[in-house]
């Protein structure tokens, strides 16, 4: 009996190894079928993206969007929501726009801003673009508080239907930023890039708005456009042979198909299949000539040193495209450029000589050249000992003639290069000058008190019955100014007078500082704007109305350093306003405005809808024609007449 149950003991065990390895087995295959399900659902999302043209970064980006929020369990709009093109093309207009203007408007209501502006042609139109700087304080992560930081944001992007003149430029300015008192008060600087219809004596927006405006507000001409020039202006001064070398190489290099090759994207495939033909032309770069010169010692070091000056003037025009810069920091940087300049080419005795003298100077003149620079020899061994040896090493092997043929050009160069630095940058403005006293460093109580004085005489930010309030503020802050610059942890000099503003509460002093930091710095931004626009306005795209271009560009800046945008109720509003609406119009709830009269700044508006007659009554359908994109049909509104 017992061997009896210990058999029967032993087959059921026997039979629950082999239940279990069976479910194991079914378990695997069901988890092998669940994962080839996810990896077809994912290659269905992966070939649909690269069906729409999207790029691989987007589909990265896209995806990740879409994974944090199933995360958090915030994708019960899929269900419900019809993706309708109508809809998301108003939205942009009516809701996103006019959403991000107001808040924008806002801002600049109660804050000091400086502008920047300019226009350019965006697939065969010409646009107009406005972007505003401010201050405005943001939560700083690593500090757990709120500090200090600059904005630079874009506020219009609006069609020129016939030029840009000074007069259309205007006309813009008034519509969009002067028509509110307010928005007039707080306006205090402006950067451009010298174009004629901004700077021309009597018909240029500048002259223009200093015509019609009571106060005053700083004109900077940009300097990162002033550098553009610098460079331009100096090669016609180097040999033919360079010269020519130089556009021959730029010509090579210039054409799309060669810099799709060298600049291909990091997130796209690294291979190319493209096929590069030769160019033609009077400045088609020869192979061999091209390697012939490279061959020449003495040429190549020519080419050498050129690229090593052309380096450190974009070095210093970077800096100025960096929109974080701080205003004081205006007269540090134009000096630096120019100082370093000097330190390759003066000689000892004319080093001594101060800025302000060396900016006197006629450097185009031969004569000060000659008394002012190294002799050919002495140049090129001060240039071994100032540049990196390991790129210079071989200018010791030059023979002496060589030595004064490599000098005699680039002497002259330099010189050049002073001559214009001088001309184009903003050594002599008296605001930039005064700015220094935002930093606190060097700054005596006396000079303080009399740069702060100034720049409010200029700029009229404190009341006169108030000034003797500000004097005070500022001698008061001049006898702890060594406590504050001593404080460990200060990101920079907005940070530093945050920390200042808590503790002293100034009222008047705090305006200048914020004012004073509020100036633009370059104009660089508005073309980058301008290379962002180009992405959203597109040859296929080529229709999209000038509100809808502003409308994305508004969104796309709300998105800055990965942020997600933050949705107001004010926004839930405008959304719902925009479907109700759409659902009006469709159920035909609200009768079609047949008076309606079209913007002609807007033709392409999704607001401008065709006016349509004809005798006897009428049946309106409203339909999808809003010329998003050039590749979409366009279905237009269909009237059938009743009898």
């Amino acid at each position: 009996m017992r061997g009896k149950n210990e058999l029967n003991t032993y087959f059921e065990e026997l039979k629950a190894k082999k239940e279990k390895k069976s479910s194991q087995k079914e378990g695997k295959e069901g988890e092998n079928n669940k994962n080839d399900e996810e990896i077809k659902e994912y290659i269905q999302f992966l070939s649909f993206c690269m069906q729409e043209k999207l790029s691989y970064g987007q589909i990265s980006r896209l995806g990740k969007f879409l994974q944090s929020m199933s995360k958090n369990k915030k994708l019960k709009f899929l269900k419900t929501t019809n993706f309708d093109q109508e809809e998301i093309a108003k939205s942009t207009i009516q809701c996103f726009r006019p959403y991000f203007l107001e808040n924008l408007e806002e801002k600049l209501k109660s804050s000091f801003y400086s502008l920047s502006i300019d226009n350019a042609s965006i697939c065969g139109e010409n646009f107009c673009a406005i972007k505003v700087k401010f201050l405005e304080l943001e939560k700083d992560e690593s500090l757990a508080t709120e500090i200090t930081t600059i904005k630079n944001k874009v506020f219009a992007i609006q069609k020129l239907n016939e030029s840009s003149t000074g007069e259309s430029l205007y006309e813009i300015f008034q519509n969009r930023l002067f028509y509110d008192e307010n928005l007039k008060k707080n306006f205090i600087g402006i950067t451009h890039d010298r174009g004629s219809n901004l700077t021309a004596c009597h018909k240029g927006l500048i002259k223009r708005i200093k015509n019609d405006w009571p106060n005053y507000f700083w004109d900077l001409n940009d300097p990162c456009h002033s550098f553009n020039l610098v460079v331009k202006h100096s090669l016609p001064t180097l040999p033919q042979e360079m010269t020519r070398f130089i556009l021959q190489t730029h010509s090579h290099f210039i054409s799309p198909e060669r810099r799709a090759v060298l600049y291909t994207s990091e997130n796209e495939d690294q291979e190319s299949d493209t096929e590069i033909e030769s160019d033609s032309g009077p400045n088609t770069l020869d192979e061999n000539e091209f390697l012939n010169l490279l061959k020449n010692k003495g040429f190549y070091l020519k080419i050498k040193f050129l690229s090593h000056i052309i380096n450190v003037l974009n070095k210093f025009n970077l800096k100025f495209q960096d929109q974080s810069l701080e205003t004081f920091k205006l007269k540090q940087e134009i000096e630096n450029c120019f100082n370093y300049f000097c330190f390759l080419s003066l000689n000892p005795k004319k080093r001594s000589c101060s800025l302000e003298e060396r900016l006197k100077w006629n450097w185009n003149n031969s004569k000060v050249q000659k008394e002012s620079f190294y002799k050919p020899e002495e140049f090129v061994s001060n240039l071994i000992v100032l540049l990196d040896q390991s790129e210079f090493e071989e200018l010791k092997t030059l023979t002496r003639d060589e030595k004064s043929e490599f000098s005699k050009i680039f002497l002259p160069y330099i010189g050049k290069i002073l001559s214009l630095l001088q001309k184009y940058l903003p050594f002599k403005d008296k605001v930039i000058n005064n700015l220094d006293f935002v930093s606190l460093i060097d700054t005596p109580e006396k000079p303080f008190l009399e740069k702060v004085l100034a720049f409010n005489d200029k700029f009229q930010i404190i009341e006169k019955k108030d000034i003797e309030a500000l004097t005070l503020e500022a001698m008061t802050l001049c006898s702890k100014i060594t406590h504050y610059l001593n404080l460990n942890g200060i990101k920079n000099s907005l940070h530093l007078w945050d920390i200042i503003q808590k503790s002293e509460r100034f009222n008047h002093l705090h305006k200048i500082i914020w004012a004073a930091q509020t100036l633009p710095t370059s104009s660089a931004s508005i073309e980058q704007s301008f290379s962002l626009a180009g992405l959203f306005k597109t040859k296929t795209r080529n229709k999209l109305s000038p509100k809808a271009l502003e409308g994305l560009m508004l969104i796309h800046q709300s998105f800055r350093k990965g942020k997600q945008m933050d949705i107001t109720p004010k926004l839930i509003k405008l959304f719902k306003k925009v479907k109700e609406g759409l659902n009006d119009r469709k159920s035909g709830s609200r009768p079609f405005a047949l008076k309606r009269e079209p913007d002609p700044n807007y033709e392409n508006d999704l607001a401008n809808e065709e006016i349509f007659k004809s005798k006897g009554e009428k049946e309106i359908k409203l339909t999808k024609d809003y010329e998003i994109e050039k590749e979409e049909p366009l279905i237009i509104c269909e009237i059938s007449s009743q009898k």
